[in-house]
């Protein structure tokens, strides 16, 4: 963010490499890798603040950075194109950081004086240098500009990987790494070796993918159904794997990762316990299949019993704030909350409690205002009624089940 927001201040002299040599006292060498630093900074912006696949950064241009007023706030996003897992390619939209409007508006003037199409930002300008009057300092001619697809990028982010040159030490790193990211395959393995012996960070597209998944859902920011909208994925069992991976934690050096995890467990079992103790003293409040399973009114359920209920669902429940899943390992969608399935079919391992019905009340009206307003500005698509219509249906049953009052979400309002 840095670097890209230093360039942006000199937004005005980027056009020309050897003009900007000229100016800030460089060599034009030196210009034209600073300008290749800039180029991989703008890029790793854009990708480490949506989460877009490498193939979905090839498919932005000088116009897909657009704001819009949403529920009363500037939502700041990225539209591009993407083909992963589908047949044919679709145009779609990722919610972005303000930092990304100024990477594109630097990648849109960077170098253009020497374009072959101006404003493209994957016409990447490219030179020879006089290696023999100069000893390589000055620019002899350019060259046929590089293509910045799949394939450059990767080249870009690896070069600006090493230009960062963070460090990885195994001494202080491995235990919170392993900790962190038991399966990562050797392919994405971010951990790469210098010529030294010692180690260095790789940034991907996929590794900032993971990263930004984990910091977004770890942090309550998004959940797990937006996060699937955001990555274009077709299920959510997908998003779960990269929402509970991310190699960059590594860095924020946390001292002692047992006592974290043991407070957190700690935290955990008593909000398991508060939560079935609303189950037991609560049970008209409560709907799915979950509470269908109880023997008789669980009002009448002794202490031991309970006990016995805590104990048996220790480490089984998983919430995402819409619903408790109780099914533990037997979960056939890894405690995935979908509303599409879980809600529909009245899920026996699923229950819902009077405040995450009222969440539901909630988002039910979020959306139905959210896709009015898409309508409105041309962000309405069939891919995103589809999307969207499933928390809407899952959301009346819930409401329905708690006599929450509500208005349907009809079609033919759209």
């Amino acid at each position: 963010m840095k670097d890209v927001t230093a360039a942006h201040k000199k937004l005005a002299d980027l056009r020309d490499v050897k003009s900007y040599a000229k100016k800030y006292g460089r060599t034009e060498r030196q210009a034209v890798d600073q300008f290749k630093m800039i180029e991989g900074a703008c890029f790793m912006s854009l990708s480490a603040f949506t989460g877009m696949r490498i193939c979905e950064l090839t498919q932005i241009n000088a116009t897909s950075y657009k704001e819009v007023e949403l529920d009363g706030l500037k939502l700041c996003t990225l539209r591009s194109w993407t083909r992963k897992l589908e047949k044919l390619p679709r145009e779609d939209a990722w919610a972005c950081a303000p930092i990304c409007k100024e990477a594109l508006e630097v990648l849109i003037v960077l170098n253009d004086e020497y374009r072959s199409n101006k404003g493209d930002i994957h016409c990447s300008p490219r030179f020879s240098f006089d290696e023999i009057r100069n000893s390589g300092n000055n620019i002899n001619s350019q060259l046929k500009d590089a293509d910045l697809n799949t394939t450059n990028l990767g080249k870009l982010f690896t070069r600006f990987s090493k230009n960062l040159d963070i460090t990885y030490e195994p001494d202080e790193m491995d235990e919170i790494y392993r900790l962190l990211n038991p399966v990562v395959p050797a392919l994405s393995n971010p951990i790469k070796a210098r010529e030294d012996g010692t180690f260095y960070w790789h940034f991907s597209t996929h590794s900032l993918r993971r990263t930004f998944a984990h910091f977004v859902v770890g942090n309550g920011l998004v959940t797990l159904a937006a996060l699937k909208h955001q990555f274009k994925h077709i299920n959510l069992s997908m998003t779960a794997i990269y929402a509970s991976h991310a190699d960059v934690l590594t860095l924020l050096g946390i001292e002692n990762p047992a006592s974290v995890k043991k407070a957190i467990e700690d935290a955990e079992m008593e909000n398991h316990i508060i939560y079935l103790k609303d189950i037991v003293d609560n049970p008209d409040e409560q709907s799915g299949g979950y509470i269908k399973s109880f023997d008789g009114d669980p009002r009448v359920m002794s202490e031991a019993k309970f006990n016995e209920l805590i104990k048996k669902t220790k480490g089984a429940n998983k919430s995402t704030g819409y619903g408790t899943c109780f099914a533990g390992e037997k979960c056939s969608m890894g405690h995935l909350f979908e509303p599409s399935t879980c809600v529909g079919r009245e899920c026996e391992s699923l229950n819902i409690n009077q405040a995450e019905a009222t969440r539901w009340q909630n988002r039910h009206q979020r959306i139905g205002m959210k896709m009015q307003q898409m309508k409105e500005m041309g962000f309405y698509n069939q891919n995103t009624l589809a999307r969207e219509l499933s928390d809407i249906r899952a959301a009346e049953k819930v409401m329905r089940d708690h006599s929450i009052e509500f208005e349907r979400f009809e079609l033919g309002a759209l």
